[in-house]
């Protein structure tokens, strides 16, 4: 009995604040069953999931990304993590390194070498040729990426759509 009331408080404090995100939208059952449909899919913790959604969407929602983009963001990073066989840790780790390049608006090395990199494999050769699908990049190489990153000219708004797919092209057939 108390561990069913542990896990009922720890479901409704992950479904509280989303709740209240997307309290105008009318999106919360759609955001609910969207975040059990891939915990079911990739065999993941749908309280890791809810977590990580709430943060993701809040960033995303403030940085004026669609609902579409956001989704297909997130469920890239759960295939990944999934296809990977990342712990549910470091699939939120790889999340926060996203959801910090949503923020900032733009990618930057530290999110992208630093902490993504640290959890996909090859981010930085994905990132390129993300950058050169969505017309940032002439050649889509690692260097060109750099000089783009330094410059700040990398508007994550642009890129992590592509960088999505990118992801879930290399990873996401792997995981199931």
């Amino acid at each position: 009995g108390k561990n069913l009331l542990l896990l009922e408080e720890r479901f409704n404090s992950m479904q509280m604040p989303l709740r209240g995100l997307t309290q105008e939208s009318g999106g919360f059952g759609q955001a609910m069953l969207f975040n059990k449909t891939l915990a079911d899919q990739y065999g993941q913790s749908i309280f890791t999931l809810g977590e990580e959604y709430k943060n993701l969407y809040a960033t995303a929602k403030n940085s004026n990304y669609s609902l579409e983009n956001t989704n297909a963001i997130y469920k890239s990073l759960i295939a990944t993590g999934a296809g990977l066989k990342l712990s549910d840790e470091r699939i939120s780790l790889a999340m926060r390194a996203v959801t910090q390049m949503m923020d900032k608006q733009i990618i930057m090395a530290e999110e992208l070498k630093n902490q993504l990199g640290d959890h996909i494999p090859g981010a930085m050769g994905l990132m390129a040729k993300a950058a050169q699908d969505a017309g940032i990049s002439v050649s889509g190489s690692t260097q060109e990426l750099g000089k783009l990153m330094a410059d700040g000219k990398l508007a994550s708004n642009v890129v992590l759509p592509y960088f999505a797919k990118r992801m879930e092209e290399a990873f996401g057939k792997n995981a199931n």
